[in-house]
């Protein structure tokens, strides 16, 4: 499995793409700055709305390192991105079998309970490849799915961080199964005006 290997897109010193990208990996990168762009861009408009905000990517990323260089080129959006914070969690701390760090940048305060490390009761899944009846086995497959007990946690540290600011819960508990969940959430969007979709709109 050793022959299985990606090149890199990005480096520390270019960050925005490397040099002698063609065709495909050309493409991927130019589409993912572009979606890196307009999240920092979304970023600015919901803080400065008044709005909580939390983005999400694994710990080394170059996402964090992307924005806060572009970031740094305009003093207003610099004061906002700086006063985010990063929480970093394993998710073997909530179910996950993996040796996997996540951080989400977040509204100061927002998610500070959500900041885990490995307790070293358990052991973790190799991240190797390897060979199934059906070809290679890529552990990172599935990943990229929140852990339930992160999900649970997150829902948590939300709901307390938006009483604290004064928001009031319909008193009918939200179902826990998915249709009714979904069905529940579904309500919500005919009430409730969606700022990001007016965002969009607009660009």
């Amino acid at each position: 499995m050793e022959m299985i290997r990606a090149e890199p897109l990005r480096s520390p010193s270019q960050l925005p793409g490397v040099s002698g990208l063609k065709d495909l990996d050309s493409k991927r990168v130019a589409a993912a700055n572009n979606l890196y762009a307009l999240t920092l861009c979304l970023i600015c408009i919901l803080v400065c709305r008044g709005a909580s905000v939390s983005v999400k990517n694994h710990r080394n990323s170059y996402l964090w390192a992307i924005m806060q260089m572009w970031a740094r080129q305009h003093p207003r959006m610099q004061q906002v991105w700086e006063s985010l914070r990063d929480n970093k969690s394993q998710a073997c701390m909530y179910g996950n079998k993996m040796d996997k760090w996540t951080t989400i940048k977040a509204t100061a305060s927002l998610y500070d309970a959500i900041c885990k490390q490995c307790d070293g009761s358990h052991t973790h899944d190799s991240w190797k490849p390897s060979m199934g009846p059906n070809g290679p086995k890529f552990p990172k497959t599935g990943q990229s799915e929140y852990p339930v007990e992160l999900c649970k946690e997150m829902a948590n540290c939300l709901a307390r961080f938006l009483v604290n600011k004064g928001a009031k819960f319909l008193h009918k508990p939200v179902p826990t199964d998915e249709i009714g969940t979904a069905t529940v959430a579904y309500s919500w969007t005919k009430t409730t005006p969606s700022i990001v979709g007016r965002v969009l709109d607009g660009l």
